[in-house]
Protein backbone atom coordinates (compact mmCIF):
# COMPACT_ATOMS: atom_id res chain seq x y z
CA UNK A 1 0.00 0.00 0.00
CA UNK A 2 1.26 3.45 -0.82
CA UNK A 3 2.00 5.89 1.94
CA UNK A 4 -0.60 8.32 0.57
CA UNK A 5 -3.35 5.69 0.76
CA UNK A 6 -2.30 4.81 4.31
CA UNK A 7 -2.53 8.47 5.32
CA UNK A 8 -5.99 8.76 3.72
CA UNK A 9 -7.21 5.69 5.62
CA UNK A 10 -5.88 7.06 8.90
CA UNK A 11 -7.47 10.45 8.22
CA UNK A 12 -10.86 8.86 7.45
CA UNK A 13 -10.74 6.80 10.64
CA UNK A 14 -10.19 9.98 12.67
CA UNK A 15 -12.60 12.25 10.77
CA UNK A 16 -15.58 9.90 10.52
CA UNK A 17 -16.29 10.33 14.23
CA UNK A 18 -17.12 13.99 13.55
CA UNK A 19 -19.58 13.17 10.75
CA UNK A 20 -23.17 12.52 11.82
CA UNK A 21 -24.12 8.87 11.25
CA UNK A 22 -26.83 9.82 8.74
CA UNK A 23 -24.24 11.64 6.58
CA UNK A 24 -21.39 9.12 6.75
CA UNK A 25 -22.25 7.23 3.56
CA UNK A 26 -22.36 10.46 1.55
CA UNK A 27 -19.07 11.55 3.10
CA UNK A 28 -17.57 8.11 2.42
CA UNK A 29 -18.61 8.31 -1.25
CA UNK A 30 -16.78 11.63 -1.56
CA UNK A 31 -13.79 10.12 0.24
CA UNK A 32 -13.74 7.07 -2.06
CA UNK A 33 -13.49 9.45 -5.01
CA UNK A 34 -10.51 11.15 -3.36
CA UNK A 35 -8.80 7.78 -2.81
CA UNK A 36 -9.49 6.86 -6.43
CA UNK A 37 -7.88 10.12 -7.59
CA UNK A 38 -4.71 9.02 -5.78
CA UNK A 39 -4.59 6.01 -8.07
CA UNK A 40 -5.44 3.25 -5.61
CA UNK A 41 -4.94 -0.22 -7.04
CA UNK A 42 -6.81 -3.39 -6.12
CA UNK A 43 -4.52 -4.16 -3.17
CA UNK A 44 -4.93 -0.62 -1.85
CA UNK A 45 -8.71 -0.98 -2.03
CA UNK A 46 -8.58 -4.26 -0.13
CA UNK A 47 -6.67 -2.47 2.64
CA UNK A 48 -9.24 0.33 2.61
CA UNK A 49 -12.08 -2.19 2.88
CA UNK A 50 -10.44 -4.02 5.76
CA UNK A 51 -10.16 -0.76 7.71
CA UNK A 52 -13.62 0.71 7.07
CA UNK A 53 -17.00 -0.78 6.29
CA UNK A 54 -18.25 2.72 5.40
CA UNK A 55 -15.61 3.09 2.69
CA UNK A 56 -16.31 -0.44 1.42
CA UNK A 57 -20.02 0.33 1.13
CA UNK A 58 -19.25 3.66 -0.56
CA UNK A 59 -16.94 1.93 -3.06
CA UNK A 60 -19.76 -0.45 -3.93
CA UNK A 61 -22.08 2.52 -4.49
CA UNK A 62 -19.59 4.25 -6.78
CA UNK A 63 -17.89 1.40 -8.63
CA UNK A 64 -19.72 -1.83 -7.78
CA UNK A 65 -17.97 -4.80 -6.20
CA UNK A 66 -14.31 -5.60 -6.88
CA UNK A 67 -14.20 -8.61 -9.16
CA UNK A 68 -12.54 -11.69 -7.78
CA UNK A 69 -10.51 -13.72 -10.22
CA UNK A 70 -11.76 -17.29 -10.05
CA UNK A 71 -9.40 -19.73 -11.78
CA UNK A 72 -12.26 -22.23 -12.00
CA UNK A 73 -14.80 -19.88 -13.59
CA UNK A 74 -15.73 -21.44 -16.91
CA UNK A 75 -16.65 -18.10 -18.46
CA UNK A 76 -13.15 -16.69 -17.86
CA UNK A 77 -11.29 -19.87 -18.84
CA UNK A 78 -12.97 -21.05 -22.00
CA UNK A 79 -9.79 -22.85 -23.15
CA UNK A 80 -10.29 -25.67 -20.65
Amino acid sequence: MTEEIQVLIEAWNKLKNYIPAKDRLDAAVAYVNIIDEYGADEQDWREVFSSSSHLHQAYQEVFGELEEEDPYNEDENEDY
